[in-house]
Formats: C-alpha cells, sequence, structure tokens
C-alpha cells in the first residue's frame, strides 16, 4: 500500500489521520474556525467551500485559501467544494466545478483537492490535467441515499483507482445494520486489492463504528466534528482522537 507523505504527515500508515471540515458561511467565520483547530488533535482540514457566501467569486475564495495556508502552517489542507448531488450545499455547473479547482491547483494552497469522480465521463480526463498541474487529488463518490450492493461498492472503489488519483473516498448511508458491515467488508476487500490509500465510511448513527475503525479496514483518514458536523455521524475530534489511540495500545486493531 502506497503512503503519501504531505507536510510529515504519513497519510496511509498507522492509525487513521483525524481531518475536520470548516463550513463558515463568510470569510471571518472560516478563518476564526481555523484558528481554533488544534494540530495535537486534528491532522488534516478540509475546507468545504460550497458553505462559503462567496464561492462563486474564485478571487475571494483564494483570498481565504491564503488565510488559512498562513494560519494552518504545517497542517494539510483539502480543498473541497461539495455538489448538492452528493450532499453538498449549493448547485454548480460542470464547467464552474472544473474552473474552480483548476484555479486552486494552479494556486497551489491546498495540499489535496477533492474531486467527485462520478459528474460525468470528461472526469478521468479532467484528472490528468489536474495532476499535470502537480496537484494531489482526492477522487470521492457520496451517496447520501442508501448502501449500493456488495459488488457495486467493490466495483467502484476499484474503478476509482484508474482515474489515477493520489486517494480513493467513498461515503454512503446505511438503512439498516447490515449494510454498515457491508461496507465494512467492501472495505477491507478492497484495501487488499488497491495499490493507493482509501477512505471509507457508512454515515448516520448507524454508521459511527466505520469512523472508528478504519486501522481494521484500510480506511486512511477519518472525518471528525469541529464547530459543527459536516455529515451526519461524525464525532468530535478530542474524543475520537482519544478512541482510536485506545484501540490501537490495546492491540485490538
Amino acid at each position: 500500500m502506497k503512503v503519501i507523505q504531505v507536510k510529515g504527515l504519513q497519510i496511509g500508515d498507522g492509525i487513521p489521520k483525524i481531518c475536520v471540515s470548516l463550513t463558515g458561511r463568510t470569510k471571518e467565520d472560516i478563518l476564526e474556525e481555523a484558528g481554533q483547530i488544534d494540530s495535537t488533535i486534528v491532522d488534516i482540514v478540509e475546507w468545504r467551500v460550497d458553505y462559503f457566501v462567496n464561492s462563486h467569486k474564485k478571487e475571494c475564495v483564494l483570498q481565504v485559501l491564503q488565510c488559512l495556508h498562513h494560519i494552518l502552517e504545517d497542517v494539510p489542507i483539502i480543498f473541497t467544494f461539495r455538489t448538492k448531488n452528493e450532499g453538498g450545499e449549493k448547485e454548480i455547473s460542470i464547467n464552474k466545478y472544473k474552473e474552480l479547482n483548476y484555479f486552486i491547483a494552479e494556486s497551489k494552497y491546498a495540499d489535496f483537492i477533492d474531486i467527485e469522480l462520478f459528474m460525468d465521463s470528461t472526469m478521468k480526463e479532467y484528472i490528468k490535467v489536474l495532476k499535470n498541474m502537480e496537484a494531489k487529488v482526492i477522487g470521492s463518490y457520496h451517496n447520501f441515499f442508501d448502501t449500493p450492493k456488495k459488488e457495486e461498492i467493490l466495483e467502484r472503489l476499484l474503478s476509482m483507482e484508474k482515474y489515477e488519483v493520489d486517494i480513493v473516498k467513498m461515503a454512503i448511508m446505511p438503512k439498516k445494520e447490515e449494510d454498515v458491515l457491508t461496507l465494512l467488508d467492501c472495505s477491507l476487500e478492497a484495501y487488499r486489492k488497491l495499490k493507493i490509500p482509501m477512505i471509507t465510511m457508512s454515515m448516520g448513527k448507524l454508521g459511527v463504528i466505520s469512523r472508528i475503525c478504519g486501522q481494521l479496514t484500510g480506511s486512511c483518514i477519518t472525518f471528525a466534528s469541529h464547530k459543527r458536523a459536516s455529515a451526519p455521524g461524525q464525532i468530535e475530534a478530542k474524543k475520537l482522537l482519544n478512541i482510536l489511540r485506545q484501540l490501537d495500545q490495546s492491540g485490538l486493531l
């Protein structure tokens, strides 16, 4: 399994790295959130740009990202515009989505850019453009409605690697306990086959267990809550770190 090193952080090695999302609406709110991040607890910060009131203004987005780069210093930043179709706050055309992410890749202020791989058939070529710009890409898929069948989950996870992204990510919604077990089973099987790091999670209260057992199933990053949760089922970051450390020290994982 390939390990990615960003700002001294080894992603894909050891206990899952903890990521929290910034979901402020204004520049002031976002920077205040970032200033409260405790880097002894949080490993990675995701900026959910779709929450930002001026997300449609590229220069405003860049100004905030530059400030985050300064405030967070050695903490890796994931730049994410989550679309409405995959559980985000706003609609955006695919052309605007590509323009924004291209602009951010060009700026070099984000350590990762999260790209929804299944928006349309052009995404594989678009990823090549970003990779040629030396951007690190998280290829993602989110399903807030249900848990697909095991065969579909596995096929999708393994196909995502073919987009030549740096990390693959899948978040899906369970409707029953068996759905959570299906996701965990698929995660372990995919982990044994993939050559790049993987992030998987089952959302909501039913799926909380998937956020703490990544060391067993191969999920390299787990998302926690900071001031507020950005997805259902997230655990507060400090509590999550304590759980992960206890499991690691106990030898259970």
